[in-house]
């Protein structure tokens, strides 16, 4: 639950981005450029959690030596200092640069 809390907290941030963005210009939240700027903020991460499931999964599903190599690969990886980081990034948040995620309300300077 604590990975959906953060991936959803990375997701609010984005749109309170994209609200900002539209007000600062005169425009309601219910415009329809903001959710094109939502879509645009989460693009990043999107793109590349995908690619990385559907490379597992084309390694797991492929010829049985092949998807073997890749559970060892995949014990190595969960036993190593290198899983928090990889957990840390599919939570999201650190490619889309939002501003509450960098501890700024979304108009104030800096982005």
């Amino acid at each position: 639950i604590e990975d959906v809390t953060a991936a959803v907290q990375a997701a609010v941030a984005d749109e309170a981005d994209a609200i900002a963005a539209a007000t600062a210009r005169g425009l309601t939240a219910g415009h329809l450029s903001v959710r094109r700027d939502f879509v645009a903020g989460r693009q990043a991460e999107i793109r590349a959690m995908s690619a990385v499931t559907s490379g597992l999964n084309r390694l797991m599903s492929g010829p049985p030596r092949l998807a073997k190599l890749a559970g060892a690969g995949m014990a190595l990886v969960n036993a190593s200092p290198l899983r928090p980081l990889l957990e840390q990034a599919a939570r999201g948040g650190h490619l889309s640069r939002a501003s509450l995620l960098e501890g700024r309300l979304p108009d104030e300077p800096g982005r």
